[in-house]
């Protein structure tokens, strides 16, 4: 207890100590030093939340928006299919990346969405790429999807 105390302490006098947030709007990351001004540090990091940028109208069908949120350490990844919550596991190694093919899900029945096109198409992916924010899932060098920090709710089709 008396080490943490300490280390408290000493984070609120020294330089060392920082603050990690996401920035919504831009889709960086700023990084806070008690000693320094923001720095906008670019997000190029596959861990974390990721929303699905709709190329369909079919694609928001429910009201609601695909995401995706990835664990790196665990290499595990729970979500939203749009219809179901969904969790499995990927392989990452370099931009390579892989979902395994033990993806679960719950069962609710959404007339018009198809979930397996969505399911299908994260099981084709054999890499990604982050470009300006924005997660790219491939297959070879064709896009399969589009993802961003940020949910454009412009998109939800209104039922």
């Amino acid at each position: 207890m008396k080490q943490i105390v300490l280390f408290i302490l000493g984070c609120a006098t020294a330089a060392a100590c920082h603050t990690i947030t996401p920035n919504s709007q831009s889709g960086t990351i700023s990084s806070t030093d008690s000693s320094k001004n923001q720095i906008a540090v670019a997000d190029t990091s596959l861990s974390g939340t990721w929303y699905l940028k709709p190329a369909l109208p079919s694609d928001t069908i429910t009201g609601r928006f695909p995401k995706i949120s990835f664990t790196l350490t665990a290499q595990t990844f729970t979500g939203f299919t749009g219809c179901n919550s969904m969790a499995g596991s990927f392989k990452k190694d370099g931009s390579d990346l892989v979902f395994g093919k033990n993806i679960i899900s719950t069962k609710m029945a959404c007339i018009g969405y198809n979930e397996r096109a969505f399911l299908e198409n994260l099981l084709k992916t054999n890499n990604y790429s982050i470009e300006e924010g924005i997660l790219l899932l491939k297959s070879d060098n064709v896009i399969l999807s589009t993802w961003s920090r940020t949910m454009d709710t412009s998109k939800i089709r209104k039922m």
